[in-house]
């Protein structure tokens, strides 16, 4: 090869290696997307390793059966590191309902976390985020605490869940998750519970900080 051609082809090498460098810098410069800044707002405010934030939940569950509105609970839970949380029930007075062995807690926790998993992507408005997934996908990946087990049991049923978050100064400060069950055969031939569940979670207080003055 003539050596009139070695330079051309050596700055060649070296341009096509400082191209590949400008565009993985390019990609790791790239804004968060709204997953990642919902999930590591949930890890800010459930804290990192899971369970070392204190934080103070009202969590309003509201059922709505086919054939209209079923009832709402309202219940207020305060979480302070490693093992103590106290279930109270906020409505119509605030009266304590009890506290949550270890076991139960770590699967509560996990349940919360669980929410903003997932492979649907969360779209960004503002500092609100959204998604809608099937329930199959949800019900597959939240387990339902209920003080024996925490696995996930896919449900059996279609539907869709939708759901909301808001972040503010980098901490999950709410979220809300919409199931919706039409009217539908099982497998086996029963009939699922149609109807609306809607779970509202309200951060009050995140590591004694009110989350109403973190700012947007």
């Amino acid at each position: 090869m003539p050596r009139r051609n070695l330079v051309p082809l050596v700055l060649l090498a070296v341009l096509a290696l400082l191209t590949a460098g400008f565009a993985a810098l390019g990609v790791s410069a790239a804004p968060p997307t709204g997953s990642v800044i919902v999930q590591n707002a949930t890890a800010q405010t459930l804290g990192s390793p899971l369970g070392t934030t204190s934080f103070t939940l009202e969590l309003s569950t509201a059922l709505a059966g086919a054939g209209g509105a079923a009832g709402t609970t309202v219940l207020l839970i305060d979480f302070k590191p490693p093992d103590r949380l106290t279930v109270f029930r906020a409505t119509p007075t605030e009266v304590p309902l009890g506290q949550l062995p270890p076991s139960a807690i770590t699967c509560v926790l996990s349940s919360y976390s669980a929410i903003v998993q997932g492979a649907t992507p969360w779209k960004a408005t503002g500092s609100k985020y959204s998604r809608t997934e099937s329930l199959q996908e949800f019900s597959a990946r939240v387990p339902k605490p209920n003080g024996r087990t925490c696995t996930p049991r896919q449900s059996g049923a279609h539907g869709q869940v939708v759901e909301q978050a808001v972040v503010r100064s980098g901490y999950l400060i709410a979220m809300r998750t919409t199931t919706v069950v039409p009217s539908q055969t099982l497998p086996g031939g029963s009939q699922a519970t149609a109807g609306t569940q809607t779970e509202t979670f309200v951060f009050l207080q995140i590591n004694g900080t009110s989350s109403r003055k973190l700012i947007s």
